[in-house]
């Protein structure tokens, strides 16, 4: 209990920090008198003045605040904030007396400052830990519908087509591919494995709209990467290891984690022959599932009735590291991706589209994202969370619709829980890195 205590103080102590420290330089710098600075809340565990100033580091490990000189009287929260300031207050100096667009400056100065520190963060784990890319260059599918002119000779490839070059240079992850695909000449050239011949694209018009509409089209296949075993469950007593890529069941080739979800769950007590990738080796291991019984809001296709081998699963990926310029773009992308988040959940709380009770499933995932960040920051872990699920696992090999394409292509960019035990892990789980050779 006490190492967790431990654990959350020195994951949240950096947040709250740069957070209060936002609004506290911001009040300094328009001439707003701070008070009190104080991380946690309650009567202070140490504190010290320096000026007009009180630093307090409080015994309630549950947030912090700044306390800036006001007219307001102190309230029931005045209580809960250690109460009153030992320094009198400058009735020139409060934030009643100041512009609005002070009182904004102030506001938010402290989401500003997170927004920073989340920038920075991502930019260094991109240089030295690396960004998740998908651990694929095969192809699914191809949503025909969306491909541009000029790209119609993508629709040729074929389910389970890899992508080994692209004009010249070769491609090991689908991030790769998309780079190459976004920042290319006009002309591209595909070259397939197994095939003599390159699939043209020219992509003379359109600028950035083709290509992404080329990108878009291409839905990858995913391997299926195990993470978290059980200790005594099926996939451990068969002697699978987290690790493993899973690439067939019964001889059948996998194409998504649903797939093999689906054959899990209506297999109890029944044999499953898998073909497991282990590093360069492939094996064949025999896993009986076992039987479970209750229903789960979450997910609507299992029945009451259903099989679990006690393994979390989700689409393979590798850290890929970043030099230099390459490292902030990845940052930038990734904070922009965070940032998003957020105002998507503002945007649907004001539009009533999502419901205060669903704030943990999206904030809290922002928030583990940047605290998981932290916690590899602080503690030196080099393993960082990524886990994709491909929520369309009955489409057809070939061409399909440009919602399923879409969706899929969704899913593989933001990442999504997909395990099979009775008990769903929250949060994402760590997967190893590996510098590109």
């Amino acid at each position: 209990m006490l190492l967790t205590l431990a654990a959350l103080a020195v994951v949240l102590g950096p947040l709250i920090f740069v957070h209060e420290m936002g609004h506290f330089l911001a009040a300094k710098a328009v001439g707003v008198q701070v008070l009190r600075f104080s991380i946690g809340f309650g009567r202070p565990l140490w504190r010290r003045r320096r000026g007009e100033t009180e630093y307090w580091l409080s015994w309630i490990p549950l947030g912090g605040y700044v306390k800036l000189a006001t007219l307001e009287e102190e309230g029931p929260a005045g209580a809960l904030e250690g109460g009153a300031a030992a320094v009198s207050i400058d009735p020139g100096r409060v934030i009643e007396n100041k512009s609005v667009p002070a009182r904004l400056v102030v506001m938010l100065a402290g989401v500003t400052m997170n927004a920073l520190l989340a920038f920075f963060i991502f930019t260094g784990l991109a240089a030295t830990v690396g960004s998740p890319e998908l651990n694929t260059t095969q192809v699914d599918s191809v949503v025909v519908s969306k491909l541009p002119p000029g790209a119609q000779a993508l629709a040729t490839l074929a389910s389970g087509d890899r992508i080994v070059r692209i004009n010249g240079d070769s491609v090991r992850t689908w991030d790769d591919l998309a780079r190459a695909i976004m920042s290319g000449p006009s002309e591209l050239r595909f070259q397939v494995a197994g095939r003599a011949e390159a699939v043209l694209v020219q992509l003379d018009q359109g600028g950035l709209t083709r290509r992404q509409a080329v990108l878009e089209a291409l839905v990858p296949r995913a391997p299926i990467a195990v993470g978290r075993l059980e200790p005594g469950r099926a996939a451990a007593r068969a002697g699978i290891k987290s690790g493993d890529e899973i690439v067939s069941v019964d001889g059948v080739p996998l194409r998504s984690v649903d797939q093999f979800l689906a054959r899990v769950w209506d297999s109890p007590k029944k044999a499953l022959q898998l073909g497991i990738r282990r590093g360069n080796d492939t094996l064949s291991v025999t896993v009986i599932p076992e039987e479970a019984t209750g229903t789960d809001a979450r997910y609507p296709k299992r029945p009451p009735v259903y099989g679990l081998i006690g393994a979390e699963l989700r689409a393979a990926v590798v850290r890929v590291r970043h030099p230099g310029a390459d490292a902030i773009i990845a940052g930038w992308s990734e904070t922009r991706r965070a940032t998003g988040l957020v105002v998507g959940v503002l945007k649907g709380l004001v539009l009533r589209q999502v419901s205060v009770r669903e704030i943990g499933g999206a904030g809290g995932a922002l928030g583990a994202r940047l605290a998981a960040a932290l916690y590899r920051v602080f503690l030196h872990q080099s393993r960082g969370p990524q886990s994709v699920a491909d929520p369309d696992s009955r489409r057809r090999p070939g061409a399909v619709s440009a919602d399923r394409g879409r969706e899929a292509q969704a899913a593989l960019r933001r990442g999504a829980d997909a395990a099979l035990p009775d008990r769903l892990p929250r949060g994402a789980r760590p997967y190893g890195t590996r510098p590109r050779q």
